[in-house]
């Protein structure tokens, strides 16, 4: 089978290179612990919030402190009432990226009565935050001198981390220590590229993973 019939079966074979390492984190904020400092370097995304009333007339209030607290804004406040159900869980998660000040505490006062308080969620390395995988499509196999490529278009404009496989075998990838990947005019293009040779039939396999802007 050509060389370039080989190539066009291995373009829909895309798969994530980068795994982003996540933590589950359970915080409990009660009397003896009161706040939570969120590591510089990571991000706290809270997905869940539990909670306790001591009666039913009491308010509890959960302090959100970014850092540094932003000019003329200070920290944000989720108040949870009597009448409010006894879990709350955000339309999105709240991101707390880790540094100095970062934190969420409970606001004890002598009118509030609180018991314990569990914030549900995860704790990510900033790098990995934006480890998501990026859709993309090849297309256009061709040869180029001693160089097999295809065009590569995906679906986002976001920086990115292209990662380029090869084989000899349809399911044996390896990394491609020949590859290159060449940019376009076209922020969501790219041209990748593996050296090849007559006696070579190879699939190639391209992932993309998103990352932040530098």
């Amino acid at each position: 089978m050509p060389i370039l019939t080989k190539l066009l079966l291995s373009t829909g074979l895309c798969i994530p290179f980068l795994h982003a390492e996540v933590q589950p984190v359970n915080i409990v904020l009660n009397d003896a612990v009161t706040s939570y400092s969120v590591p510089a370097g990571k991000t706290l995304i809270m997905e869940n919030f539990i909670w306790a009333l001591e009666s039913g007339t009491n308010a509890q209030t959960i302090i959100i402190s970014p850092s540094p607290n932003p000019a003329a804004t200070g920290s944000f406040q989720l108040r949870f009432g009597a009448e409010s159900p006894d879990i709350w869980t955000p339309p999105r998660p709240l991101r707390l990226v880790g540094g100095p000040g970062a934190r969420v505490s409970i606001l004890k006062t002598d009118f509030a009565d609180w018991r314990n308080v569990l914030i549900m969620g995860l704790l990510v390395d900033n790098e990995d935050l934006y480890a998501a995988n990026i859709d993309l499509k090849m297309k256009n196999a061709r040869e180029i001198g001693d160089r097999l490529a295809a065009d590569v278009k995906y679906s986002s404009p976001r920086p990115r981390i292209t990662k380029v496989q090869s084989s000899k075998e349809e399911m044996a990838f390896l990394k491609d220590q020949t590859a290159k990947v060449k940019g376009t005019t076209s922020k969501t293009v790219d041209t990748v590229s593996v050296k090849t040779n007559e006696a070579d039939t190879k699939f190639i396999r391209v992932a993309a993973n998103a990352r932040s802007q530098e």
